[in-house]
């Protein structure tokens, strides 16, 4: 990786993550949806990832403000 792009990166002019991501499943409003329904409690990682088609480890990663951070 060159010089500028490990700078863009580091001054998060340029980033891949999130809806900015083009193998992104996954819209912000959807993971809005994610995090408000895991919070509210009554449903598990698993049933949420089954639902809106990802891995457990990936809506784990979400509503541990690990992927599309806030």
């Amino acid at each position: 990786m060159k010089l500028n792009q490990k700078q863009m990166l580091t001054d998060n002019i340029y980033s891949r993550a999130g809806i900015n991501n083009g193998r992104s499943k996954l819209t912000e409003a959807q993971v809005v949806v994610i995090r408000a329904r895991y919070k509210k409690g009554g449903v598990t990682q698993a049933y949420l990832a089954k639902h809106f088609g990802v891995s457990q480890q990936t809506i784990h990663r979400i509503v541990s403000n690990l992927l599309w951070k806030r």
